[in-house]
């Protein structure tokens, strides 16, 4: 009988999940692009764009010395 319970409660939260995730919204991208940025935002973003490619470099460059 617990073991029925399981199934049932499993399939019914597979449905759901599969229920949701599988929306007929057709905005795929859930990027807004009308978004307007301060100047503020837009350097905040480069900044971070640029510790994000050094991070990457740092990363390649240990593992080339020591293969991790």
């Amino acid at each position: 009988m617990k073991k029925s319970k399981l199934i049932w409660s499993m399939s019914f939260f597979l449905l759901l999940f599969l229920n949701i995730s599988c929306s007929k919204s057709d905005d795929k991208s859930g990027i807004d692009e009308n978004c307007n940025f301060t100047s503020e935002q837009e350097e905040g973003l480069k900044y971070m764009r640029e510790e994000e490619k050094l991070a990457r470099d740092v990363y390649q460059a240990l593992y080339e010395m020591w293969e991790l």
